[in-house]
């Protein structure tokens, strides 16, 4: 099977293509790829959105039943009222033409006091019923509108037209609005059309006859009533679940930031409130609502709302780092609150009409308090940037959007009315919640990156970041001394720090050598350490590196001179270098409970104290640290093609050990040896 084994490593990564993992061309690519993606889902999305507005436009019927006209009668037919299913019908049914009883009673649909006078008509009938006037009809005729749009009936029900019933449902069974087909013979009669519905309150709910809601009643053609079907069903079934999705999302997004952080609490709440959010959406769904009695269901609206407002008051003290015991106290009382109120309020009608007191008045001051705490930490924050230098500016930018977006959804659930009427009932979508937790996860995930970016440049190589470590790293080693640093120290203690200018010195040669894909090992005093992994180039990547380092501290020299700095009788700063192939394993050590990223050689050679020789050698051929050298073995500089000083000189180091080395001035380009890359 060793043509297996042979196949997966010549199709395995090599080292050079992963360090371009994270370059342009493949940030390009996969930024491509997703912008493709991306489009195909906003379009998709777009187009849904789009559809669903257009048949809302389209939804109106060709003629309106208004609202004023519904008159209301709140009893049960008396016998002599009562209403046959079969011909001839009784001239004295409340659904008949000839009785005068419902269509001219001195109560209307729209009277405020209408709620409450259906509240009191609970297990019990009441009757509703309009004329449409012979204009209406006939409008109605030439339009070919025979579609009768009622809405919902959030209870028992029967529709009669000219005292004939047409129709009849019941609460448990009614999951869509009531679309009722007429006869066009009956349009084509001319006349007026005298519309009752008799109503048994039986669902529990606060509007049983709730029919248009924030829509119309009315007469419309097929194509109308199709658009109604249609809109009705985004709104009351894809909406819901669309936000749902949206929300889940963020919230297991922000919950695996937190996970990944535990002392990042605002990713904690974040999580809570979105996957909240996500609850709320899915049990306004009818596929969730009638899993419960309607008593149930607004008890536990209640709850809801109660921990709603809870949710949004901590999440505003979450960001604006309130103290520990704000939360400690709050929240065990808040979730107390909720399930008392629970079983406070059993009636399902008065439990209703306090959920529209909660979202209208609890539920927005929660988020106003939440606001108000991020506005108290702003001003907080602003009175100590003025003499810190504005080192708070972005966190006080920050507190003070999300404390206006806290501030915007409390407005908006605060202009909705306590008092419930049902004629003027108004839908939120929430798309203030969704656009606030949007721009908390551009937030975080703008911090996330700006993190991943100070990672990478920190201390820690690519290496020490994966779960596990390689056992070992084939390249080369390269190792670059400065000389005469003392001359930069010396400068730069005239401004008060004498490490100044070589901290400057040795961030240019880190920048040459992470230039060149190398990874940084470590920075000691005036030298670094720098490893290139193994690929057909290593080696010129590696010599590239020291003339890179060469050519930036003669311009950091010039940078100096032309400020005035004077670094005595030194020109230039030189610097002595090696190259040293071998293998390396990166190794974490452990000390007094923590971990420190570290290095250690591996293979027949120790690869750092090979480096650490030659460079001694080194200081016998300059020792006056006149020019910038390279020194490298005999053997490595057979494969390295470049302008030699010296080859297969013999020297010792200060251990008696005896090098056959190659020498070379950092002045001259370099290539590969053909055959013989490293």
């Amino acid at each position: 099977m060793q043509w297996l084994s042979r196949l997966a490593v010549s199709w395995h990564r090599p080292p050079n293509e992963t360090r371009h993992l994270g370059g342009r061309v493949s940030a390009a690519g996969n930024g491509a790829l997703l912008l493709g993606v991306l489009i195909l889902v906003t379009v998709t999305v777009v187009t849904c959105l789009l559809e669903a507005f257009h048949s809302s436009l389209g939804s109106e019927p060709s003629v309106l039943i208004e609202r004023g006209s519904w008159r209301a009668l709140y009893r049960s037919a008396l016998p002599e009222e009562a209403c046959l299913d079969t011909y001839p019908q009784n001239s004295k049914c409340l659904s008949s033409p000839l009785n005068a009883t419902l269509w001219q009673s001195a109560n209307s649909r729209e009277d405020k006091e209408h709620t409450d006078r259906v509240a009191g008509r609970r297990g019990q009938d009441f009757w509703l019923g309009t004329i449409l006037s012979p204009e209406q009809v006939d409008r109605a005729y030439r339009f070919q509108a025979n579609r009768l749009i009622l809405g919902y009936l959030n209870a028992d029900y029967e529709v009669w037209l000219d005292g004939e019933k047409i129709f009849f449902g019941q609460y448990r069974d009614t999951h869509s609005p009531v679309v009722l087909p007429l006869s066009m013979g009956k349009l084509a009669q001319g006349g007026s059309l005298h519309l009752a519905i008799r109503v048994t309150h039986n669902g529990g709910g606060i509007f049983p006859d709730a029919l248009g809601y924030f829509r119309r009643e009315g007469l419309a053609t097929s194509t109308q009533a199709d658009s109604y079907l249609r809109v009705e069903n985004f709104e009351e079934h894809t909406r819901p679940w669309f936000f749902f999705g949206v929300y889940f999302v963020m919230g297991s997004l922000f919950l695996v930031l937190w996970g990944m952080n535990p002392r990042k609490q605002e990713c904690a709440y974040l999580a809570a409130y979105a996957l909240f959010q996500a609850f709320i959406q899915a049990s306004r769904s009818d596929e969730v609502s009638y899993l419960f009695d309607v008593a149930t269901w607004n008890r536990l609206s209640n709850v809801i709302s109660i921990y709603e407002g809870a949710f949004a008051l901590f999440l505003g003290l979450a960001f604006a780092r309130f103290r520990r015991a704000f939360f400690q106290w709050g929240i065990p009382i808040f979730l107390f609150a909720g399930a008392l109120l629970y079983f406070l309020i059993p009636d399902s009608v008065q439990a209703e009409k306090l959920g529209v007191y909660l979202d209208a008045k609890v539920v927005p001051r929660g988020y106003l308090l939440g606001a108000m705490a991020c506005f108290l930490q702003t001003f907080w924050l602003e009175q100590r940037m003025k003499s810190r230098d504005g080192v708070f500016a972005i966190r006080v930018r920050r507190l003070l959007l999300f404390g206006i977006g806290l501030c915007s959804i409390g407005l908006s659930y605060a202009v909705q009315q306590s008092v419930p009427s049902v004629t003027e009932y108004t839908a939120w979508p929430r798309f203030m919640n969704l656009i606030l937790v949007l721009y908390l996860a551009a937030v975080i995930l703008k911090d996330y990156r700006t993190a991943e970016k100070i990672l990478e440049h920190s201390p820690i190589s690519p290496y020490h970041r994966r779960p596990v470590l390689p056992t070992e790293l084939a390249g080369v080693l390269l190792v670059v001394d400065i000389k005469r640093s003392e001359t930069l120290a010396h400068a730069s203690s005239e401004w008060g720090n004498a490490g100044e200018l070589i901290h400057i010195g040795l961030s240019h040669m880190w920048s040459a050598a992470i230039s060149n894909e190398g990874t940084v090992l470590q920075s000691d005093g005036d030298a670094i350490t720098v490893f290139f992994e193994r690929d057909g180039k290593t080696l010129l990547r590696a010599y590239k590196a020291i003339q890179e380092i060469s050519k930036s501290l003669e311009r950091f020299v010039e940078q100096l001179q032309d400020r005035g700095v004077q670094l005595g009788h030194t020109e230039q700063l030189r610097f002595r270098a090696t190259l040293v192939e071998g293998l390396i394993q990166p190794v974490w050590q452990e000390f007094r409970g923590g971990r420190f990223p570290a290095w250690s050689a591996s293979g027949p050679s120790n690869v750092f104290v090979d480096a650490a020789r030659l460079l001694e050698i080194e200081q016998q051929l300059d020792p006056k640290r006149e020019q910038s050298l390279l020194v490298v073995n005999e053997g490595l500089a057979d494969k390295l093609k470049c302008k030699w000083k010296k080859r297969k000189a013999k020297y010792q180091s200060k251990h008696g050990e005896v090098h056959t080395i190659a020498v070379s001035r950092i002045d001259t380009p370099a290539s590969l040896t053909k055959g013989k890359a490293a």
